[in-house]
């Protein structure tokens, strides 16, 4: 992939420390596919962050003078995939 190629993405450390066939970057997940189309059933919470310098991500303090804001979804609010299937 890409992070891996070219060594100026701030996620290429992360992607040299995995191993491609056993682990994926945590960049992919089904909650920011889910959030690419829509942001429904997701709570968002604007948080300070900033970035390593390898590409890690940093949440900051509220009040934090670096840094810029961010909007994360940290929990899912509802929706069919919640419910579970109980029969």
């Amino acid at each position: 992939n890409e992070s891996r190629r070219d060594p100026t993405w701030i996620t290429h450390g992360e992607a040299m420390s995995l191993d491609p066939l056993q682990q994926s970057p945590i960049l992919f997940d089904a909650e920011a596919v889910h959030l690419a189309g829509t942001a429904q059933w997701l709570a968002l919470t604007k948080v300070t962050i900033d970035f390593s310098e390898y590409g890690r991500t940093l949440v900051l303090p509220a009040n934090s003078s670096i840094g810029s804001f961010a909007l994360f979804a940290f929990n899912w609010t509802g929706g069919g995939g919640t419910q579970g299937n109980h029969s």
